[in-house]
């Protein structure tokens, strides 16, 4: 069996018992997981929640994606407004197997719709929000670049 977050993050931050006392209060008081109340106390960086999730769960984890890693065709064919919500991005299909930088493991929802979307199976990364947005931004802003651009070039008149 798998060890706790708890136990991941104190042998891998060393935070102490204080700390993990302080998000078990915060989870408590507001509900959640105890990482996200550990990352809402400041005790814990998303980053570092991340790699401790890494662990827990066997799932990669991704410090950043770069331009060649990311398929904007793969992203594109998602709305925005889905992969914003939810803090997920397809970045590569190869074969039947869609590849997902997800923030969020445990949202099972949006990575089953990935699924059907793609009629594929999903191997999942774990990366930062952050990232993940940083990532949706480029790709749909140069979209709308390319869509501005054909657009001047339509109403030109002709030469």
């Amino acid at each position: 069996m798998s060890k706790r977050i708890g136990e991941i993050l104190r042998d891998l931050l060393q935070i102490g018992d204080k700390e993990i006392q302080d998000g078990l209060d915060y989870q408590k008081e507001k509900g959640g997981r105890l990482g996200e109340a550990l990352v809402k106390t400041k005790h814990v960086k998303e980053p570092e929640l991340l790699r401790a999730l890494s662990l827990q769960l066997r799932v990669p984890y991704l410090q950043n994606l770069s331009e060649d890693q990311i398929d904007r065709h793969v992203v594109s064919s998602v709305p925005i407004a889905f992969l914003k919500r939810y803090d997920i991005l397809p970045y590569q299909k190869n074969g039947n197997v869609v590849k997902v930088a997800v923030s969020d493991p445990l949202n099972y929802a949006p990575i089953d719709d990935l699924k059907v979307l793609f009629h594929s199976e999903v191997e999942l990364v774990l990366t930062d929000s952050l990232t993940i947005l940083n990532a949706i931004n480029r790709v749909y802003d140069s979209h709308a670049e390319t869509a501005e651009h054909f657009e001047r070039a339509r109403t030109l008149p002709p030469p």
